[in-house]
């Protein structure tokens, strides 16, 4: 799996593109990837991609980006946390 954050955004597994439905998706996976080893806390990442929106709307949405996310990496998801 190749993910790609220079220029379009995307997920590249065995020579397949595999979509990330949602602007936001997209750049919920680029904060991902930029900070892989240190980690998000969710409410951060929720107000960070959704300012101004209330917490539990923010939350929800990232919920759902989120499960965008992981069925784009498919199997390498399983290395997020």
């Amino acid at each position: 799996t190749a993910i790609y954050l220079l220029g379009r955004i995307e997920v590249v597994d065995s020579e397949q593109q595999r979509p990330l439905p949602t602007r936001h998706a997209r750049r919920l996976l680029a904060l991902l990837v930029m900070a892989s080893s240190r980690g998000l806390e969710r409410r951060r990442l929720a107000a960070a991609l959704w300012p101004g929106t209330p917490e539990s709307a923010a939350l929800q949405s990232l919920r759902k980006a989120l499960q965008h996310v992981r069925q784009a990496l498919g199997t390498a998801a399983q290395h997020l946390h």
